[in-house]
């Protein structure tokens, strides 16, 4: 059985949390292999955004209490950003709504990433 790793798709050393929409799955292996770098935007963002959408759909639309009161403890330490809490995490968004909140306001963020030096994995 594969061991899994969350790593961040922008480097925690860049955007200093661990803010939910940052957050993906990611063998241990590939993980230590990408250490502080930015994954290629083209090659990886859609299945980073498909990914985050699987995580709001189970969330949101799934009748697990268990999941939701799981999200809102993690709320506080985990979605900072008020666009995240106002816009990205709120119940009623589309798969594409939800896609294009998400590249919205993570492209800017990982193309500064990338001005201050953070090298392509």
């Amino acid at each position: 059985m594969e061991k899994f790793d969350l790593d961040q798709f922008i480097p925690r050393s860049y955007i200093a949390n661990d803010e939910l929409w940052n957050l993906t799955p990611m063998s241990k292996n590939l993980n230590s292999s990408k250490n502080n770098k930015l994954p290629p935007w083209d090659k990886c963002f859609k299945a980073f955004a498909e990914n985050q959408f699987y995580l709001y759909h189970l969330i949101f639309t799934i009748k697990d209490t268990t999941l939701q009161k799981k999200f809102e403890k993690s709320r506080r330490h985990n979605l900072n950003s008020i666009w995240a809490s106002e816009s990205l995490y709120i119940k009623g968004n589309t798969e594409e709504q939800f896609i294009n909140i998400l590249k919205h306001n993570l492209k800017p963020v990982y193309d500064a990433a990338q001005l201050q030096g953070y090298d392509l994995w």
